[in-house]
């Protein structure tokens, strides 16, 4: 479960553990709002680069000339294929479990549980998970009276 908190804070709960984010500062918040942003790039840039070598890849099919450079091309656009295939199974959560992980280390209460396949899956797998972290921070300002951390 996760609750956001009107005064900014954020409460993650595993296995009846609470664990806090207390705001971050300004730095802080420029720091994982552009990481999180750079790692959905990432994805976006490699998934755009293996499709673009696969459209290449299937354009030498139709122009082979000869029986063995269509075989070689055939045999690129099934390796291509496959590393697309791989890649849709590798969701963002590769790529989020650390940046979760980092906010929790530098804002949190407490770290969470080392592995994360102890994490329930929605905290590693909802993609839209640290925008709505990052979200949250922006448009909730800190409570009178908050330690900031």
């Amino acid at each position: 479960m996760i609750e956001f908190d009107p005064l900014g804070s954020i409460t993650v709960t595993i296995d009846d553990t609470a664990y806090r984010l207390g705001r971050p500062k300004m730095g802080q918040w420029r720091y994982f709002q552009r990481g999180w942003s750079d790692a959905v790039k990432e994805a976006r840039g490699q998934l755009t680069d293996l499709n673009a070598r696969l459209n290449l890849a299937k354009e030498r099919i139709e122009d082979a000339t000869s029986p063995p450079k269509k075989l070689k091309a055939e045999k690129e656009v099934d390796k291509l294929t496959e590393e697309l295939r791989e890649f849709e199974v590798k969701p963002l959560y590769e790529w989020q479990i650390p940046w979760i992980r980092e906010v929790f280390a530098q804002l949190g209460d407490k770290p969470l549980p080392e592995d994360a396949d102890e994490w329930p899956a929605w905290l590693a797998t909802d993609s839209s998970l640290p925008f709505e972290i990052v979200n949250h921070w922006q448009t909730h300002p800190l409570a009178s009276g908050e330690p900031a951390k």
